[in-house]
């Protein structure tokens, strides 16, 4: 006898699937704009975009030191990576464009 589960069960499945792969934050920072169309990353780690003028991210569970490092930036910090602009966001941690440099 084996068990095989029904449409609905796997529809509900599926829905719990995509919403945990996909979750995201929309994140607000008074000091910065995002702009439409240029890809973010979050500590070198959540990838983010801007939706509406309000930037969203992944949100992954990001550990290493460079993530670490990242997150204790001091707030309105600016720096450049590669061919990326930083940022350091209060409560956020360093914001960069994710520019593939290669191609820049």
């Amino acid at each position: 006898y084996r068990c095989i589960p029904s449409s609905d069960t796997m529809k509900i499945q599926l829905l719990v699937l995509v919403v945990f792969c996909f979750a995201c934050a929309v994140i607000a920072s008074d000091d910065f704009v995002c702009q439409e169309g240029v890809p973010y990353k979050e500590n070198n780690c959540n990838r983010c975009w801007c939706q509406n003028g309000h930037l969203a991210c992944h949100l992954m569970g990001c550990i290493g030191k460079v993530t670490e490092d990242m997150r204790k930036c001091e707030p309105g910090t600016r720096s450049q990576v590669d061919c990326n602009d930083c940022v350091c966001l209060k409560n956020v941690g360093t914001l960069c464009t994710d520019h593939d440099c290669k191609k820049v």
